[in-house]
């Protein structure tokens, strides 16, 4: 636009001059979209960095939030493995008072059946393997205090009465 000015101090004619004020005309409103494009640019700008900004605070507050939550879960957990220390210590103080075979013999049913070694009877059913157990030997098991196991899963049995409460 500059150069266009100056050259017309140096046009002769009166076609040369219009056509130097055209292209200065075209110039000046190119440069003012320019400026238009570039000022709408720098709004949107100013915008997206005030949601930057927004979005910055969420992910501390959420961060926040996360290590909280973290610790509160870290906590119970730590508390959880203490309670398994505990019944593990007193599961082998009590395996001290119970002798050798029987003991044996409920570890080899236990592991056997996924954890579970002794199971409770109501109905003559099993609640280990919900099958019916003979009447013989669910009325055997109301009397005795005998360890009888249950013929279809090999647990350890025990009569529980489920109406009324222990």
């Amino acid at each position: 636009m500059v150069k266009t000015k100056t050259r017309l101090l140096e046009v002769k004619n009166n076609k040369e001059y219009q056509a130097m004020l055209k292209e200065i005309d075209v110039s000046e409103s190119s440069r003012g979209n320019i400026e238009t494009e570039i000022i709408s640019i720098l709004e949107s700008l100013d915008k997206l960095s005030e949601l930057v900004k927004k979005d910055e605070e969420t992910l501390k507050q959420s961060k926040k939030k996360y290590e909280q939550e973290k610790k509160i879960i870290e906590d119970d957990l730590n508390t959880i493995d203490a309670d398994v220390l505990d019944w593990k210590n007193k599961r082998i103080d009590l395996q001290k008072n119970i002798s050798g075979d029987l003991l044996a013999m409920y570890e080899k049913i236990r592991n056997r059946n996924k954890g579970v070694g002794v199971i409770s009877v109501w109905k003559a059913v099993c609640n280990g393997c919900h099958m019916n157990i003979p009447p013989q030997l669910y009325n055997e098991l109301q009397r005795s205090n005998e360890l009888l196991s249950c013929p279809n899963c090999n647990r350890i049995m025990y009569f529980q009465d489920m109406e009324k409460p222990d």
